[in-house]
């Protein structure tokens, strides 16, 4: 079964809410995060910047995984909060995620590269982008930011 990929707009929190309830995942997520997971705060990341999007992930009509493109204060687009709901990891479904992502990115013609931040304690999470070619541009502390063209 294929996942479908979903734009979460109008952006709806509680559908976040439903998919992060690990406060060890919102953790991996998003480190400043309050935990248990905060609507407002939630609410506030992405209503910061209109060009702020939310996708998420379904399979059979459920919502399993997310991914969030934001613009950073560089106006560069990056993929962040990218999430699957843990009865579904290591079945490849997180790099159909990522491919499906970078394919609505070029469709929409919304940016030529993508940069994400991942950090050193998440080995896993760094695997899989590295598996997906996004290249290290530099770490700093836990933080090793990675980019991938897309042209």
């Amino acid at each position: 079964m294929s996942l479908k990929l979903v734009r979460n707009d109008p952006f709806n929190v509680e559908l976040l809410k439903q998919l992060f309830g690990n406060s060890q995942d919102i953790q991996l997520l998003w480190p400043e995060a309050k935990i248990p997971f905060a609507r407002d705060e939630w609410s506030e990341k992405f209503n910061l910047n209109p060009d702020n999007i939310s996708l998420l992930f379904q399979l059979g009509g459920k919502n399993i995984g997310h991914v969030a493109l934001i613009r950073d204060p560089l106006k560069r687009l990056k993929i962040c909060f990218v999430y699957l709901d843990p009865s579904y990891r290591g079945s490849g479904f997180a790099h159909e995620m990522l491919r499906k992502t970078e394919s609505w990115v070029k469709k929409s013609k919304l940016a030529d590269t993508l940069f994400l931040t991942v950090r050193t304690y998440n080995p896993k999470a760094f695997s899989l982008y590295t598996k997906n070619r996004f290249q290290k541009l530099y770490q700093e502390g836990t933080a090793v930011l990675m980019s991938k063209d897309i042209k």
